[in-house]
């Protein structure tokens, strides 16, 4: 696996010819058995176009309606919410909080959804302000596997005292659902605002920062209580178009509580922990 952040014009990148086929015809140099590209900032402009064509073109990118997340032109679903009333006073609950990451797996079937969420907040103080989060918890997760379908769901929830994922990127995952109930919302980044380097995983290149935002205007965050669904990489038919996000600051003046909803597998999460 090759080291690499970020290949600039001019800059040089040495691959095997059998990682370079596709692209000998694009700008290559053979050299002792190696490609050495050294390509210009229009080459790469012309050929990250091209990459990404397809998936522009066809992603429109956000909408409101949970259903529309199914939606091949859809990779975000942002459904907003107020805090219910009598809900004020949750921040103030984890101040004695230390931090943590609950996950429990449960099923689609309600007495399994309530059982995972009691297990997920016995880390929290029981009183009127958890009960009223034990209802909304089961109404989210059990939305998502209605949703999905997915026969077994790991639902997470977490306190979240530091940034946890800096960096935009997307998920190799089929769908995710984040809800923060206390904090920073997750931000996010339209399809159409992502530069997504498609070029660089062509030469097999695993790119730890491969997603710029072409303006930072077009950034959005989720704020309290907002449901997110985040379509990600392992989606069928949603290969190279994968939600883009990140996680906001946190600290331990001002932690994160999280509830995010998998497909179960052996982690919660797969990059990061905590969106």
């Amino acid at each position: 696996m090759h080291s690499y952040k970020t290949l600039l014009a001019g800059d040089i990148l040495r691959l095997p010819l059998t990682r370079s086929l596709s692209i000998q015809k694009r700008f290559l140099k053979k050299s002792q058995g190696h490609v050495t590209l050294r390509p210009s900032s229009q080459q790469i402009e012309a050929y990250v176009a091209d990459r990404t064509a397809g998936v522009s073109q066809h992603l429109q990118g956000i909408s409101h309606s949970l259903q529309d997340i199914l939606k091949p032109s859809i990779n975000v679903v942002q459904v907003r919410r107020q805090p219910p009333a009598g809900i004020i006073g949750l921040a103030d609950l984890l101040r004695d909080v230390p931090s943590f990451k609950a996950q429990s797996t449960c099923t689609s079937q309600p007495e399994s959804v309530q059982q995972a969420v009691q297990e997920l907040l016995s880390y929290l103080p029981d009183n009127h302000l958890s009960q009223m989060l034990c209802e909304d918890m089961q109404s989210i997760i059990h939305e998502f596997a209605n949703l999905s379908g997915f026969e077994a769901i790991d639902a997470c929830l977490s306190v979240i005292t530091s940034t946890s994922c800096p960096r935009f990127h997307a998920d190799h995952v089929q769908l995710r659902c984040l809800c923060t109930y206390v904090g920073e919302g997750t931000y996010f980044v339209p399809n159409k605002a992502v530069n997504r380097h498609n070029w660089m995983r062509a030469l097999g290149i695993r790119d730890t920062n491969g997603f710029g935002v072409k303006s930072a205007t077009s950034v959005q965050q989720a704020t309290e209580w907002d449901v997110v669904l985040l379509k990600g990489e392992a989606f069928p038919g949603n290969q190279g178009a994968g939600a883009v996000h990140k996680s906001p600051d946190a600290s331990a003046e001002c932690p994160r509580l999280l509830l995010t909803v998998d497909e179960a597998r052996q982690q919660c999460c797969d990059t990061c922990d905590n969106h």
